[in-house]
């Protein structure tokens, strides 16, 4: 699983600006949230992932995972399938673990063992760390991955701790994502 332990490393090179989180100015029950557009599908062949991505966010491949971000720099998301079906348990752990060593004050929030991820089984864990090298710099991190006919699937959402409407746009996109493999 040599490809996994390079994974790691990438997710954790890929950095989200925000301030210390704050709870909301009114009772969530009050807050009117609009489910942003999402584009037309886009269809990642080589990856296996039919997806539609928020206007205005930005698309970069790289090696093996696809990065996307939002124009507001709020939210970035990396999605790969890095390994075969079989190893999705131990690619979710791994991944976490590498997180949990990278990041400071780092926190499980909640792990989710049966979950849809992309049309498929799957597992996540919602978490929350500090950016090494930045002082104070606070993000919520999700981890999802998912078993599919022949690829393990990976999927690493980054957001600012503050509200923005890219945690709006970020949930949106994961939520539209389709494996095909």
């Amino acid at each position: 699983m040599a490809v996994v332990g390079l994974f790691v490393a990438i997710p954790i090179t890929i950095f989200v600006s925000g301030g210390a989180s704050s709870p909301p100015a009114e009772p969530l029950a009050a807050i009117e949230i609009e489910e942003p557009a999402v584009g037309p599908l886009k269809v990642e062949e080589g990856l296996g992932v039919r997806m539609r991505v928020p206007e205005g966010w930005s698309r970069e491949q790289k090696g093996s995972v696809l990065e996307l971000e939002s124009k507001d720099r709020a939210a970035r998301i990396a999605i790969s399938a890095p390994g075969p079906a079989s190893d999705a348990a131990q690619l979710h752990s791994e991944v976490v673990d590498g997180l949990r060593s990278s990041y400071r004050d780092f926190e499980i929030a909640r792990n989710l063992k049966k979950t849809q991820v992309g049309g498929l089984d799957g597992s996540a864990t919602v978490a929350s760390g500090t950016i090494p090298g930045k002082k104070g710099v606070q993000q919520k991190i999700l981890v999802s991955t998912a078993k599919g006919k022949d690829r393990a699937y990976l999927v690493v959402v980054f957001t600012s701790a503050q509200p923005s409407p890219a945690v709006v746009e970020a949930q949106a996109l994961v939520n539209n994502l389709r494996f095909t493999k």
